[in-house]
Protein backbone atom coordinates (compact mmCIF):
# COMPACT_ATOMS: atom_id res chain seq x y z
CA UNK A 1 0.00 0.00 0.00
CA UNK A 2 1.33 3.39 -0.86
CA UNK A 3 1.94 6.22 2.02
CA UNK A 4 0.18 8.76 0.50
CA UNK A 5 -2.46 8.76 -2.67
CA UNK A 6 -3.59 11.50 -5.17
CA UNK A 7 -6.97 12.40 -5.21
CA UNK A 8 -7.97 13.51 -8.91
CA UNK A 9 -11.22 13.88 -10.72
CA UNK A 10 -11.65 13.12 -14.55
CA UNK A 11 -13.27 15.34 -17.43
CA UNK A 12 -13.36 14.78 -20.92
CA UNK A 13 -12.40 17.62 -23.04
CA UNK A 14 -14.09 18.78 -26.21
CA UNK A 15 -11.30 17.22 -28.08
CA UNK A 16 -13.33 13.51 -26.80
CA UNK A 17 -10.42 12.62 -24.63
CA UNK A 18 -10.24 11.94 -21.04
CA UNK A 19 -8.07 14.74 -18.59
CA UNK A 20 -7.46 14.36 -15.16
CA UNK A 21 -6.89 16.68 -12.57
CA UNK A 22 -5.19 16.29 -9.39
CA UNK A 23 -7.55 17.90 -6.15
CA UNK A 24 -6.05 16.21 -3.06
CA UNK A 25 -4.81 14.01 -1.34
CA UNK A 26 -5.45 10.60 0.63
CA UNK A 27 -3.36 8.73 3.67
CA UNK A 28 -4.14 5.53 5.30
CA UNK A 29 -5.09 5.68 9.02
CA UNK A 30 -1.94 5.63 10.86
CA UNK A 31 -3.80 3.06 13.28
CA UNK A 32 -3.88 -0.07 10.59
CA UNK A 33 -7.54 0.31 10.09
CA UNK A 34 -9.04 0.32 6.93
CA UNK A 35 -9.73 3.48 6.12
CA UNK A 36 -8.11 6.98 4.52
CA UNK A 37 -7.84 10.63 5.83
CA UNK A 38 -8.49 13.00 2.65
CA UNK A 39 -7.64 16.56 2.56
CA UNK A 40 -9.20 18.33 -0.39
CA UNK A 41 -7.64 21.25 -2.70
CA UNK A 42 -10.60 22.06 -4.45
CA UNK A 43 -13.86 20.12 -4.34
CA UNK A 44 -15.23 18.32 -7.35
CA UNK A 45 -18.44 19.46 -8.99
CA UNK A 46 -21.07 17.68 -10.19
CA UNK A 47 -21.28 16.53 -13.74
CA UNK A 48 -24.01 15.49 -16.02
CA UNK A 49 -23.77 11.95 -17.20
CA UNK A 50 -24.80 10.31 -20.82
CA UNK A 51 -28.24 9.53 -19.00
CA UNK A 52 -28.91 13.12 -17.78
CA UNK A 53 -28.21 11.58 -14.32
CA UNK A 54 -25.26 14.35 -12.08
CA UNK A 55 -22.10 12.45 -10.49
CA UNK A 56 -19.11 13.52 -8.53
CA UNK A 57 -16.68 10.86 -9.12
CA UNK A 58 -13.29 11.46 -7.13
CA UNK A 59 -10.75 8.80 -8.29
CA UNK A 60 -7.67 7.61 -5.62
CA UNK A 61 -4.66 6.73 -7.43
CA UNK A 62 -0.96 6.45 -6.61
CA UNK A 63 1.36 9.46 -7.12
CA UNK A 64 2.46 9.89 -10.84
CA UNK A 65 6.89 9.14 -10.30
CA UNK A 66 8.67 11.14 -13.10
CA UNK A 67 12.11 11.25 -11.74
CA UNK A 68 13.12 12.55 -15.12
CA UNK A 69 10.86 15.74 -15.14
CA UNK A 70 13.07 18.31 -13.82
CA UNK A 71 12.02 22.10 -13.80
CA UNK A 72 13.46 23.80 -16.78
CA UNK A 73 15.72 25.98 -15.90
CA UNK A 74 18.09 28.76 -17.39
CA UNK A 75 21.05 27.46 -18.59
CA UNK A 76 22.52 31.07 -17.95
CA UNK A 77 21.19 33.19 -14.48
CA UNK A 78 22.41 36.38 -15.95
CA UNK A 79 20.50 36.25 -19.31
CA UNK A 80 17.59 38.32 -19.77
CA UNK A 81 13.92 37.31 -19.39
CA UNK A 82 11.57 36.81 -22.23
CA UNK A 83 9.00 38.50 -20.51
CA UNK A 84 6.94 38.68 -24.13
CA UNK A 85 3.33 37.42 -23.57
CA UNK A 86 1.45 37.27 -26.68
CA UNK A 87 -2.07 38.21 -26.85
Amino acid sequence: MAERYDLKVVRKGRDGKSYSSKIGSAWPWKSGKDGFNLTFDALPMAQMRDDGTLSCDVMMAEPYKDEGNQPRRNPDPNAPLDDDVPF
